[in-house]
C-alpha cells in the first residue's frame, strides 16, 4: 500500500520550485528565533546541530550572516527545501491520496520524528499526520532522546553510511556510544 505513496511523494516534490537546505552547528532552540520569515527549521538532528530550509537565495544570505557571527554552516546537496513552507502546496494532494490507504495500528512501538514522541495508533492511521511529515521539521534529536530515556537499547543503522549513527552518538556519553552501530559502515565508499 505504501510504496505507491512514496513514489507519489517524489513526483509531487519534483514539480515544486527548487530550494536549499543548510546544516547549522547550533541547537535548534538557538536558531528558530533568528530565522528570516521565508526560512524554517527543517530538522533538529542533535544537541548542537540543526538544519534550516527555504528559497536558495535566502538560505545563502542567511548562511553568510551566520558565518560572519562565527556559526559554522554547511550547505546540503539537495534539490528542494524539504520540511519547509515550500512543501506546503503538496500536503493537501498527498493527504488526499493517503486517504485511500488502508492503515493498521503499528505492531511494534515507533517513535515519531514528527512529534519526538511515541507514535499513537490514532496518528499512525491518520492521513493528516502523514501529510504533516512533508512540512514539519524532523525532530530526530527529540526521538533519540525519547528512546534513550527508556530501557537500554542498541541502535542499528541499516544502510550504506553512518549518518544516523553519527547523529545518535551526539546524544550519549562516551561509554554508551558502542550501543550505536552502523551495520554497513563505509559501504558507500567501498561497494564491494
Amino acid at each position: 500500500d505504501i510504496l505507491p505513496m512514496g513514489a507519489l511523494r517524489g513526483r509531487l516534490i519534483r514539480d515544486l520550485p527548487s530550494g536549499a537546505m543548510l546544516a547549522v552547528r547550533c541547537a535548534a532552540s538557538d536558531i528558530v528565533g533568528r530565522l528570516p520569515e521565508d526560512i524554517q527549521l527543517a530538522a533538529a538532528n542533535g544537541p548542537k546541530l540543526c538544519v534550516v530550509a527555504g528559497p536558495t537565495a535566502s538560505v545563502s544570505e542567511f548562511a553568510a550572516r551566520l558565518e560572519t557571527e562565527g556559526v559554522t554552516t554547511s550547505a546540503l546537496h539537495t534539490s528542494h527545501a524539504f520540511h519547509s513552507a515550500m512543501m506546503q502546496p503538496i500536503v493537501g494532494p498527498y493527504v488526499e491520496a493517503m486517504r485511500k490507504v488502508r492503515f493498521q495500528p503499528a505492531r511494534i512501538p515507533i517513535v515519531s520524528t514528527c512529534t519526538g514522541d511515541w507514535l499513537s495508533d490514532a496518528d499512525a492511521a491518520n492521513p493528516e499526520y502523514w501529510g504533516r511529515h512533508l512540512r514539519m521539521p524532523v525532530l530526530f534529536s527529540n526521538a533519540i532522546a525519547k528512546l534513550l530515556d527508556t530501557a537500554e537499547r542498541v541502535f542499528l543503522e541499516i544502510g550504506p553510511r553512518e549518518v544516523l549513527t553519527t547523529l545518535g552518538r551526539q546524544h550519549v556519553d562516551l561509554p554508551r556510544r558502542d550501543l550505536m552501530i552502523a551495520a554497513l559502515g563505509g559501504a558507500a565508499e567501498n561497494p564491494s
